[in-house]
């Protein structure tokens, strides 16, 4: 499946061309995630918080209580900031690009290209991750602004090799009277993946608390994590490109550490032939796919 790149995008074709592109690369994008999240979550919270050998009730009570949901709140987050999202993201971008080129990814190639960029692509997402909780620490309303404008630092990163202050300053660029538009990728992504991950997440959550296992939970944030990161992931590449598009810019060729394109085109390169838009069945948000059907259903 080929995947046109360089056209603009409103959140309609966004989700559209995402849901078709997390189709005919679900595999690829599932072994990269799980790559990430299984041992991430599994030292922070199976090994570190002790969930893979806690009973689902015998977690403290009062103080204890709280001072234990605040650390698992805070390390969760900075797992999931720092590390998971980023590195899915990384590798994420190099599937969609990949698409671009008619060629499907592989999945080490993927894992590769995220673990090469992601010394990088940390201190920005640190740097953003800082200014955004400073945000919301100033009434809400400015983290949230601020994460609207630095919503594809990392397909900056990843994608044009700007690091530190610089990918954020790029990121402001693209996002410069196109805030709301970007604010409702941000939004209805966001939503979506909650919905999605809370319907993997609950049944897992009643079992836990029946079978008196925590470990059962750390099952379903697993399986929620691997299934939505790399749709959203997905989604805000297109939207990066999309931005990248309406402002005028040139599109890179070659991502760090992927294959140079050859100008001809073929199994290495990008044809100069671009199909109007990706193929498919009428779908649930605009006219190109519908959204994949539950794993096992």
């Amino acid at each position: 499946m080929k995947l046109e790149l360089r056209r603009k995008r409103d959140l309609g074709r966004i989700l559209d061309d995402s849901f078709a592109l997390y189709r005919a690369n679900f595999r690829t994008l599932l072994i990269i995630a799980a790559a990430v999240v299984v041992p991430v979550y599994l030292l922070v919270y199976g090994v570190g918080l002790g969930w893979l050998w806690s009973g689902y009730d015998t977690r403290a009570s009062g103080t204890d209580l709280e001072l234990s949901d605040a650390a698992e709140q805070v390390a969760g987050l900075a797992a999931q900031l720092l590390v998971v999202t980023p590195l899915v993201t990384a590798m994420t971008v190099h599937v969609v690009r990949t698409a671009a080129e008619d060629r499907r990814a592989s999945a080490r190639d993927a894992i590769a290209v995220g673990l090469d960029v992601f010394p990088k692509l940390l201190l920005a997402i640190a740097l953003v991750g800082l200014g955004v909780f400073g945000g919301f620490m100033l009434l809400i309303i400015p983290g949230v602004i601020l994460a609207v404008r630095w919503i594809v630092v990392s397909q900056v990163v990843v994608v044009e090799g700007q690091g530190g202050s610089e990918a954020l300053r790029r990121s402001f660029e693209l996002t410069r009277g196109r805030f709301w538009a970007s604010f409702l990728v941000l939004f209805v992504l966001s939503l979506l993946a909650g919905v999605l991950s809370a319907i993997v997440l609950a049944p897992l959550e009643y079992a836990a608390e029946e079978a008196d296992t925590m470990a059962l939970s750390l099952l379903g944030q697993v399986l929620g994590s691997v299934l939505t990161l790399p749709l959203v992931a997905v989604a805000y590449t297109l939207l990066y490109f999309s931005l990248i598009t309406e402002t005028g810019g040139a599109v890179p060729a070659v991502d760090a550490g992927e294959r140079p394109v050859d100008p001809d085109g073929g199994p290495d390169g990008r044809s100069d032939e671009q199909p109007p838009s990706l193929p498919g069945g009428p779908g649930t948000f605009g006219d190109g796919w519908a959204p994949p059907a539950p794993p096992g259903r």
